[in-house]
């Protein structure tokens, strides 16, 4: 496997779209953690926990986008 790496599948959103978000170069025994940080701060930082790597070293999370998301840049770390 490669370098692992977390991306989203556009730059930007609107309210009401979903983010979806790939990682790949992982290993299939591993177990992801994403935390999505809200910039300005509004009430949480977005968690997903123990997300399940696919034989494939890949992985996808679907994030939805909120009206309160208008204005607000996202810090995604794994």
């Amino acid at each position: 496997m490669g370098q692992a790496t977390v991306t989203s599948d556009k730059p930007d959103y609107t309210p009401g779209e979903t983010a979806i978000i790939t990682g790949s170069g992982w290993t299939n025994d591993q177990f992801v953690d994403l935390h999505f940080v809200e910039d300005p701060f509004i009430d949480h930082i977005h968690n997903y926990h123990d997300i399940v790597v696919n034989a494939d070293g890949t992985f996808r999370v679907e994030f939805p986008i909120l009206d309160r998301h208008l204005g607000v840049t996202f810090t995604l770390t794994a």
